[in-house]
């Protein structure tokens, strides 16, 4: 269909009315462009795709932007039966509904277009409403150690059944990863050299990723976003999923882009502009709770390991050891002794003896003849018995629930004395937690912590120097157990003080590592008790030492204790021998008991010793 005449005039009209009413600075159409304002430079977009934009000019320009928009909005229309899929109404159907309601199109003066395949898309995710989904931390892949958020496109109300949340759609932004080498794979993410993309895909693909297979816990929290914002949140989304975006693993992750695609679709919404440095999910999280239309609890679906634990808990000793049985080759006498039991609880039995095998073979479909055999034989048996299975409910347990977590920043500043001198420390950490931090809202014995900063003045000379530059310090603590055999284990990298050496600090500086498998229980007292030991190989390296550097290993300990939530005490021994370096042996002691005052203010009392020397320090810790 060629333009009319008349059509340019009306171009010129509409361009002319934007302008009047200045559309270009609306919140609106600057937050469908994801621009962002600087202190120093005016304001850009987030995207750096520009295949997002229409005019070249567009990523800096939202004026040029806007009018090259509604200019691309008369381009011709199609021949009848020809696909409109690249026409710019149908490419920008957010852009276009957004002018459309400011500028009152006139069909008759604008023809408008049939996007077919846009409705297609629209009308298959039907999103009545949306929720954010928070997946637990997962020290196992450093990728997902701070947790994950995502959306839900939820089909019918916001309460639907769990079988039709499994149906529903997700909002997915992801970095797509073109390399497997650990180190290029850190680094890429860090220089922001992957690209990331929007996907969308059903929940139950992401259920079986997070719950099934990672045995991590999702928490779900309705957004109540009007239907009209719901509509304009589905138009951006098919905008953004043509173009990609740089990834940066600290602050432009897939926490971080879920932001401006909420405020494109409620353009009331500031979230994004507070997260510069870092992004973390329970931080983004911590955000989304301060709108009004955020659900303040959420709902959790609790991962396998937390189904079969509670499985096992309607379990006496012996039945436990029963289910054990079971899965051995040679379990006759056990099958035996399970038939003598009244029928309920042999139910009881063969349901958690076939969640035990599930949860250790995996949930993949080419399982080997003997699994499969045993699987089958479970299953006929319990089908056997003639009475209902009984629902397993997870009792809720919001002190594990992320939005209970603690603020992921953290400055603080400690008064101190020494066997050499006193100083004064101050001291930044900007992600995550550690073991003396309350573990509410995060993984119990858990360390994870980047880029912490440690310096110090020396009192009696008057000196001013780094106490330690922590690359990566991460301690994952799981409790084990016969059926989830989790290992403990720690990786420590980072430069800092090797107070064993009769130097001053300042001149023994090194950069070392530290890491090693390890295990850990918890120990049956009143209060939240956790023992735990590792194997340690330790290593080093700078001009501290007149080789160069040291190696050499040995073991570390302790016991992590949390009386109450705010009160807490960890002891920790560690003994390594070195076969190069100097001195050939360092024994480090440790005594940190640490009070929460308020959700935001800790106060910690910090006792140590290396070898002869002794220290001991009074801190206050801000989080942030």
């Amino acid at each position: 269909m060629p333009l009319w005449p008349a059509d340019n005039a009306y171009q010129s009209q509409l361009i002319q009315e934007a302008q009047e009413k200045k559309l270009a600075e609306n919140p609106g159409w600057q937050k469908l462009l994801h621009m962002r304002k600087n202190l120093l430079t005016a304001p850009k977009s987030g995207i750096d795709d520009p295949h997002f934009f229409i005019t070249p000019r567009g990523n800096r320009h939202p004026q040029a932007e806007l009018e090259a928009t509604l200019v691309a909005f008369f381009n011709p229309l199609p021949a009848s039966g020809v696909d409109t899929q690249e026409h710019p109404q149908c490419r920008y159907p957010a852009r276009y509904a957004w002018l459309k309601k400011q500028l009152a199109f006139d069909p008759t003066r604008m023809p408008e277009a049939h996007c077919d395949r846009f409705e297609a898309w629209r009308s298959q995710l039907n999103a009545q409403s949306v929720s954010l989904i928070f997946a637990s931390y997962y020290m196992n892949n450093p990728a997902s150690m701070y947790g994950h958020t995502f959306l839900r496109l939820n089909r019918g109300s916001e309460d639907p059944t769990a079988a039709q949340h499994l149906l529903d759609y997700t909002v997915n932004f992801a970095a797509e990863a073109t390399t497997t080498n650990g180190i290029l794979y850190a680094f890429y993410g860090l220089a922001g050299k992957f690209r990331g993309r929007f996907s969308t895909m059903p929940y139950y693909i992401k259920v079986q990723e997070y719950n099934n297979l990672e045995s991590r816990d999702l928490w779900e929290y309705p957004l109540h976003l009007t239907p009209e914002q719901v509509d304009l949140l589905i138009r951006h989304l098919w905008e953004l999923g043509q173009s990609s975006i740089a990834y940066y693993f600290f602050n432009r992750n897939c926490s971080y882009q879920l932001l401006p695609l909420l405020e494109a679709a409620a353009p009331e919404l500031s979230l994004s502009p507070s997260f510069v440095f870092k992004t973390v999910p329970s931080d983004t999280l911590r955000a989304l709770r301060q709108w009004p239309g955020f659900s303040d609890a959420g709902e959790r679906r609790p991962s396998e390991r937390s189904l079969l634990l509670t499985h096992r808990q309607r379990l006496t000793s012996a039945e436990i050891h029963l289910a054990e049985a079971l899965l051995r080759p040679q379990s006759k006498t056990a099958e035996a002794e399970v038939r003598q039991a009244p029928v309920q609880r042999q139910a009881l039995v063969l349901e958690s003896a076939q969640e035990l095998l599930r949860y250790r073979v995996g949930l993949s479909r080419d399982l080997p003849a003997p699994i499969q055999e045993k699987e089958q034989q479970l299953l006929l048996w319990r089908s056997q018995l003639g009475v209902s299975s009984s629902s397993v409910v997870v009792p809720p347990d919001h002190s594990i629930a992320p939005e209970r977590s603690h603020r992921t920043g953290r400055i603080s500043f400690s008064e101190g004395v020494s066997s050499r001198s006193g100083f004064q420390e101050l001291s930044l950490r900007p992600a995550l937690q550690d073991l003396d931090d309350s573990s509410a809202g995060y993984l119990s014995g858990s360390r994870l912590e980047m880029f912490n900063i440690r310096a110090r003045y020396d009192d009696q000379r008057s000196k001013l120097y780094l106490e330690e530059f922590g690359f990566a310090n991460i301690v994952s603590l799981p409790e084990w157990d016969r059926w989830v055999k989790k290992p403990a284990w720690k990786i420590n990298a980072g430069g800092r003080v090797a107070h064993e050496l009769t130097r001053h600090p300042e001149s023994a500086l090194y950069f070392g590592l530290n890491f090693g498998p390890g295990w850990s229980m918890r120990l049956p007292l009143p209060w939240s008790a956790r023992f735990f030991l590792f194997t340690d190989v330790d290593c080093g390296a700078g001009h501290a030492w007149n080789a160069g550097g040291r190696f050499g290993g040995g073991g570390s300990g302790g016991l992590l204790n949390e009386f109450t939530p705010s009160l807490r005490l960890r002891l920790q021994a560690q003994h390594i021998h070195y076969w190069v370096g100097d001195p050939d042996s360092t024994t480090h002691l440790e005594i940190v008991p640490s009070w929460s005052i308020t959700d935001r203010l800790d106060l910690r009392v910090i006792l140590e010793k290396w070898n002869r020397y002794q220290e001991a320090r009074f801190g206050l810790y801000w989080f942030l």
